[in-house]
């Protein structure tokens, strides 16, 4: 399994890429490069499941949806962040993302 991780912060992507990888699974965090850099990455790196943080400056998330699934349409596509907003929630299930995480965990 591949999995491709953008997020704003790199101690988070690069924390939790160590964690996957330390089960096997090949992880590549990506600084955020614009679409034309997601679609490059897509097929080279051909991840099953892609981790996006949705604040990301330039970011939006129908588009990433849309642009993975017409890259791969068995691809997962999760919001990771740390803000659990109804409005974050709500542009993550109106972008039709397979999964939100959330890194607030109290325990």
């Amino acid at each position: 399994m591949n999995v491709l991780f953008i997020h704003r912060i790199s101690v988070v992507s690069r924390g939790l890429c160590s964690v996957l990888e330390s089960t096997g699974i090949e992880c590549r965090e990506e600084t955020w490069g614009g679409y034309e850099g997601l679609t490059a990455t897509l097929n080279s790196f051909e991840p099953n499941v892609v981790l996006a943080d949705p604040q990301i400056s330039g970011m939006h998330l129908k588009r990433l949806t849309s642009t993975v699934a017409a890259w791969n349409k068995g691809a997962i596509v999760a919001i990771i962040s740390i803000d659990e907003s109804s409005a974050i929630v709500n542009e993550a299930i109106a972008a039709k993302a397979n999964g939100y995480i959330s890194l607030s965990v109290s325990d």
